[in-house]
C-alpha cells in the first residue's frame, strides 16, 4: 500500500486533476490525503465530491477505510511542511 500526502493551496481544480488522471496510473493499491490549505467544509467536501473520496475532520474517526481519497479542509495556511505533517499524522 503506497500512502500519499496532497498538500493543496487554492488549487481546486489541480488537484482534482492529479488525483483522477494521473494517480490512477499508479499500479499499485494506494491512499491519498489532501491537505487542503486555506479551506472549509463546505469547499472541502466539494473537493471530496470531485475525487469520489471523503472529507474528514482530522479528529474524526475514519470508518469508510475502503476509500482512497481523503480531504482534510483546513482553515488557515499551514504551508508544506506543517501540512504535510498533518497529513502523515492522518
Amino acid at each position: 500500500m503506497l500512502g500519499i500526502v496532497i498538500v493543496s493551496y487554492k488549487n481546486f481544480k489541480g488537484t482534482v486533476d492529479f488525483i483522477t488522471k494521473e494517480l490512477k496510473k499508479i499500479t499499485l493499491p494506494w491512499k491519498v490525503v489532501v491537505v487542503d490549505n486555506c479551506s472549509d467544509s463546505i469547499l472541502g467536501e466539494k473537493l471530496a465530491e470531485a475525487c469520489n473520496g471523503i472529507c474528514v475532520q482530522k479528529q474524526e474517526v475514519i470508518t469508510d477505510t475502503n476509500n482512497s481519497v481523503f480531504v482534510l479542509p483546513v482553515k488557515e495556511n499551514l504551508g508544506f511542511a506543517r501540512g504535510n505533517n498533518l497529513g502523515a499524522d492522518f
